[in-house]
């Protein structure tokens, strides 16, 4: 009889302390969760009210809306060009990483729920920049807009690609190349992958779900549902009609990507 009272208030005391364990463990995580909310809401604000101030006192009028939840990892810049008119916009969900760079010179950044900026993405904006929403940038991501970029709904970068919808010219033997700029629109269809490095130059239309092979220079349109690649990038395959319907497997690193409702 003794025993078996032992071996009950040995199970009694396991179960509390567990119970304890758990009630604890719980506490902290909220502890956590909450600590982790202030931090972004306090670097939203302070990253918002920043621009406000920076515009201001440049003398840049913007038109900003970012909702709240948006959150914003350390170091993230943006850069006002004095007497400049700016846009920017960023629906719920989106993640703008640890030190992204965002210069506005005149341009326009609207970005959809659901965008990810990774870390070290650079936005140079004089034109305007749409991100239409589940997009992912990848590490190092490079922007140039003078005109127009459009990305559609879920395309995504592989890390280090650059988009540049400009390009320069000789006009004489005397010009200074950087003086000429020549700029057309750039499209990026829904659900297309560039892979790592790719870079996509002005006036090119890439169609939905297409695949840009990684070191890629693009430099023509590439039609839906198709994979191009190369230096300069030549069309490769039919992924849409090959025989038995080739799949195409995005890596891990776009696991992230969140669809909204």
């Amino acid at each position: 009889m003794t025993t078996t009272t032992a071996t009950a208030e040995a199970e009694n005391r396991g179960i509390a302390a567990s119970t304890l364990a758990r009630a604890g463990f719980r506490v902290a995580h909220r502890l956590a969760h909450g600590t982790l909310l202030a931090a972004w809401w306090g670097r939203r604000s302070w990253v918002v009210t920043s621009l406000r101030l920076r515009s201001a006192w440049y003398r840049a009028p913007l038109q900003c809306e970012v909702s709240r939840n948006v959150r914003f990892g350390p170091s993230v810049r943006f850069i006002v060009v004095p007497k400049t008119t700016n846009v920017v916009r960023m629906s719920s969900g989106c993640i703008v990483g640890e030190g992204v760079r965002v210069e506005l010179r005149g341009g326009s950044l609207l970005m959809g729920e659901g965008v990810d900026l990774r870390p070290r993405c650079t936005l140079d904006l004089s034109g305007r920049l749409e991100l239409k929403g589940a997009n992912v940038l990848q590490y190092g991501t490079t922007v140039h807009c003078d005109e127009s970029v459009t990305v559609d709904r879920t395309a995504s970068m592989g890390e280090y690609t650059t988009l540049v919808d400009s390009s320069h010219t000789y006009d004489g033997p005397h010009e200074w190349f950087g003086h000429n700029v020549i700029t057309a629109p750039i499209y990026i269809g829904e659900n297309a992958w560039l892979g790592a490095k790719a870079t996509v130059g002005r006036g090119v239309r890439i169609g939905e779900r297409a695949v840009i092979g990684a070191n890629s220079m693009v430099v023509k349109d590439v039609p839906a549902g198709w994979l191009a690649s190369g230096v300069p990038a030549q069309l490769v395959r039919d992924l849409a009609g090959t025989a038995g319907g080739d799949a195409v497997h995005l890596p891990g690193q776009f696991s992230r990507c969140r669809l909204p409702n």
